[in-house]
C-alpha cells in the first residue's frame, strides 16, 4: 500500500449474488481482490400490533424472544400522521405510548 489511506467496504449479499456482486465491485473500483465470509443471522419473531393513543390507533412492531415480548416499536409513519391530522407535536404522540 505504501502507505497510501485504505478502505474497507463491507457487502451484504445473498450467497448466490457473490459472483455477481464481485463483478459488480471488480468493474467499479480499482481493487485487485476481495475477502468474503458467509454469516449466519438470528432475528426475533415479530408481528403487528395495534397500540391505542387518546388520537387513534397505531400500528406497531412486536419482537418476541423466547415466548417473551422483547420490544415494541411504534410505526412512524402512523404516530406522524396521527401528530398532523390532530396539530400536536409528534413527540406527544410517541410520549403517549410510552405511558400505556
Amino acid at each position: 500500500k505504501k502507505g497510501r489511506p485504505g478502505l474497507a467496504v463491507t457487502v451484504l449479499c445473498p450467497v448466490d449474488k457473490k459472483d455477481e456482486t464481485a463483478a459488480i465491485i471488480f468493474a467499479n473500483s480499482t481493487t485487485i481482490g476481495l475477502r468474503y465470509a458467509e454469516k449466519e443471522r438470528i432475528t426475533l419473531d415479530r408481528e403487528i400490533v395495534s397500540l391505542s393513543t387518546p388520537w387513534g390507533s397505531v400500528r406497531a412492531k412486536k419482537t418476541v424472544f423466547r415466548g417473551q415480548t422483547a420490544n415494541v416499536k411504534p410505526e412512524a409513519d402512523d404516530c406522524l400522521r396521527i401528530a398532523k391530522e390532530n396539530g400536536i407535536p409528534l413527540k406527544q404522540v410517541y410520549d403517549s405510548l410510552k405511558e400505556r
